[in-house]
């Protein structure tokens, strides 16, 4: 998906949501809102990774590697700049609470008062501590946690919508759209026919910041393949996403709340030759993701 479901930047729910049912009203939209340079947002989220490695030469497994990643992170978050679609380019994070946990492994820590740079070159985020570059499992998770614009598609060309909808409306994703945007991430030729997905309104209500409408979806890109380095090539790819967004109506204010599940499943092989029989590695992965943003004035 573009931007890993394409870049979400969202504000903390205020107060009790107290759901109602909107009736036939209909309403607007507007996936993407846009950030402005010198917004400040106070973020909470939690996750996990579980990845799974298998590699197999001439048709034998030799080796496994599985990797379990929990993480909680609250910081308050900068945007220095801005791209014209209002995406941030470069920020900062003020960490007021680090913990990132592997499974067998130690636990990573970063102190309150943690002042972490971030800023975008090309299709990759350069991380820093004062001078000192960030990397590690941090910075794996601030990556997961902040994924960055790597196209010029928004949600809203994915999974979007021009038409007004009422609650429990469908519609189903631009999967030419999604093809011409993760190509583009991918450096890659993506077949529309393989994307699926729709997207729906599920709830509408109000909260203490306003009303709110509730918008839920998936997306799938089964049976893909493409070439990578060194002779390597995917020959069998499989990924599939569930989200879930609150966004308040008034399409000027960001979104409230996302979570979003995605599941990877890959194989590439690097065909045989003079030095060594062909090797076929496997990489199946589950990831969830739940963040929440309050505004700072």
């Amino acid at each position: 998906m573009t931007d890993t479901v394409i870049y979400r930047l969202a504000l903390v729910l205020v107060g009790i949501f107290c759901s109602v049912t909107a009736g036939a009203q209909d309403y607007e939209i507007r996936l993407h809102r846009a950030i402005a340079t010198g917004a400040k947002y106070r973020i909470t989220g939690s996750g996990q990774q579980f990845e799974r490695m298998q590699i197999f030469a001439g048709g034998k497994q030799v080796d496994q590697k599985e990797e379990d990643i929990r993480f909680d992170i609250e910081t308050v978050a900068t945007a220095l700049t801005v791209d014209a679609l209002g995406r941030p380019t470069q920020y900062t994070l003020a960490i007021e609470k680090f913990v990132v946990s592997p499974a067998g492994g130690d636990t990573v820590t970063l102190e309150r008062g943690t002042v972490i740079s971030g800023r975008l070159e090309g299709q990759r985020v350069i991380l820093a501590i004062g001078d000192a570059p960030l990397g590690g499992l941090a910075a794996k998770v601030i990556e997961w946690m902040f994924p960055v614009p790597t196209s010029s598609g928004t949600d809203d060309d994915v999974f979007g919508t021009r038409e007004r909808k009422k609650v429990g409306d469908r519609w189903p994703i631009d999967a030419r759209a999604a093809a011409h945007h993760l190509g583009a991430s991918l450096k890659a030729e993506i077949d529309s026919n393989l994307i699926k997905g729709e997207t729906a309104l599920v709830r509408a209500g109000r909260t203490a910041v306003g009303d709110v409408i509730t918008i839920a979806g998936t997306f799938s890109l089964d049976g893909f393949s493409m070439p990578l380095p060194d002779g390597v090539k995917i020959v069998k790819g499989r990924t599939m996403a569930s989200y879930e967004g609150q966004l308040p109506v008034d399409a000027r204010r960001p979104p409230l709340r996302t979570t979003m599940k995605m599941m990877n499943d890959v194989v590439a092989v690097r065909p045989a030759d003079d030095q060594s029989p062909e090797i076929t590695v496997r990489t199946a992965a589950e990831q969830y993701i739940s963040r929440a943003f309050e505004p700072i004035p």
